[in-house]
């Protein structure tokens, strides 16, 4: 059974700059006008690396739909690199140990471990997160509930009481 989604209260909206697998410095603005999942994920820990495939499948599905996933390693560079050689991502893999936790914490949330996901609406506005390990169904709701958002369904008070029902 997925953890909750934790609820956000006043508006967020994260701002950062951290180096890629190829060592540039990439900002997280590259990615304004997608919804965006920050996932804060290591190479030890088994339930990030159990999520890797859906995430990968979920960017597949939904990337040119408006949808982007946002690897975040809260690791060290060469361990990050090995790992990815056989995971193969089709989304970016940002890199960072103390300056990645540090965006993590910008969201106001507390949690004590990885993987933890950060969910951002296209305008930029973090409007949920999802601690621990990250199912299908979560990946579903999100979808759901940023396309009525999108579509003007419900406003962003409606889609963070949404987001926090699981």
């Amino acid at each position: 059974m997925p953890e909750p989604v934790a609820n956000i209260d006043a508006p967020i909206h994260p701002s950062f700059v951290l180096a890629d697998m190829q060592g540039q410095q990439r900002d997280f603005s590259e990615w304004q006008g997608k919804h965006t999942l920050l996932n804060f994920w290591a190479t030890w820990c088994a339930p990030c690396r159990r999520e890797i495939p859906l995430l990968k499948a979920f960017q597949e599905e939904h990337g040119p739909n408006g949808f982007q996933v946002i690897g975040i390693a809260v690791d060290y560079v060469d361990m990050v690199i090995s790992y990815a050689e056989a995971a193969e991502f089709n989304y970016p893999i940002l890199i960072g140990q103390e300056d990645a936790m540090a965006v993590a914490e910008t969201s106001g949330i507390e949690f004590v471990g990885l993987p933890f996901t950060m969910i951002v609406t296209a305008d930029g506005e973090l409007i949920n997160a999802h601690i621990g390990e990250i199912h299908a169904a979560v990946l579903e709701l999100i979808v759901s509930v940023l396309s009525e958002l999108d579509s003007g369904a419900i406003d962003k008070a409606a889609a963070r009481e949404a987001l926090d029902t699981l």
